[in-house]
């Protein structure tokens, strides 16, 4: 029998709430974290989080060295045109 309540999210929906998870985390703290941290903050899914991070990477929002992500200077001044256009 199939359960006629809300539907779960789609892959696509999970992903993009775990960008946005990843990107509030980054943006936030403007720190360095781990991929453990960040995939912590985007609910401990470990292929959702990837997939997030990989999309945030190839649309320039994030950068990763050699153990570490960050928000890049784009986001982080995206964000603050944002927010000054929204606050």
């Amino acid at each position: 029998m199939q359960d006629k309540g809300i539907p779960s999210p789609s892959l696509a929906e999970e992903i993009a709430k775990a960008e946005q998870a990843v990107m509030r985390l980054l943006l936030e703290d403007r720190g360095l974290f781990t991929f453990g941290e960040v995939n912590r903050a985007a609910g401990e899914r470990v292929v959702i989080t990837a997939d997030a991070l990989d999309r945030l990477k190839q649309a320039g929002l994030i950068h990763e060295t050699n153990r570490y992500l960050f928000a890049s200077r784009a986001a982080v001044v995206s964000a603050e045109v944002w927010r000054k256009g929204n606050g």
